[in-house]
């Protein structure tokens, strides 16, 4: 909550769209008497005002931010076309998206250094176009999100994050 002050002030970055979402927290909150304000990036802007100095995020000095990143945004183009990648390209590519998200979290923490960040680990929401072959390739696709996931683990202890289990969520209910 923000001091001297009733409300809690969310931030939401994220690649794909969740435009309705803002007006559901203030509402969900407010049935139990806590107030909420939120600010949403624009779509698929979740890097550039977290690397921004000055932008909309800072200037709304959220108590709370939370990334929703989903990795099809992220490693789209290795899953779309996974045979097109050898091993230490698919090594390259996890390590590109992981410094990306490395560098826009940490820009958050230093900004706000009081704010909770919450970012959720990663899973496939489809079935890679390799099928049941996916462990046959070099470093499968199930292998580069399960990569990006220990990143993430061992990111969050370092900056102080709030890690949510995306992948265990979608194991359990689909």
């Amino acid at each position: 909550m923000t001091e001297g002050r009733n409300v809690c002030r969310i931030a939401i970055l994220c690649s794909f769209d969740l435009s309705l979402l803002p007006r559901r927290i203030v509402r969900e909150l407010g049935a139990f008497s806590l107030h909420a304000e939120c600010y949403l990036a624009p779509f698929n802007q979740h890097y550039i005002v977290a690397l921004q100095e000055g932008s909309a995020l800072y200037e709304f000095k959220p108590d709370m931010v939370v990334f929703f990143i989903d990795v099809e945004d992220i490693l789209g183009d290795m899953l779309a076309a996974p045979l097109d990648f050898d091993s230490a390209r698919i090594d390259r590519r996890v390590a590109e998206a992981f410094s990306d998200l490395r560098h826009a979290l940490a820009a958050v923490r230093k900004a706000l250094p009081r704010a909770q960040i919450l970012v959720h680990n990663f899973s496939l929401t489809s079935s890679p176009s390799t099928g049941i072959l996916d462990l046959n390739i070099s470093l499968s696709i199930d292998s580069a999100v399960v990569a990006l996931n220990r990143y993430l683990l061992d990111l969050a202890g370092t900056l102080d994050l709030t890690l949510l289990d995306y992948a265990g969520f979608v194991r359990r209910h689909g």
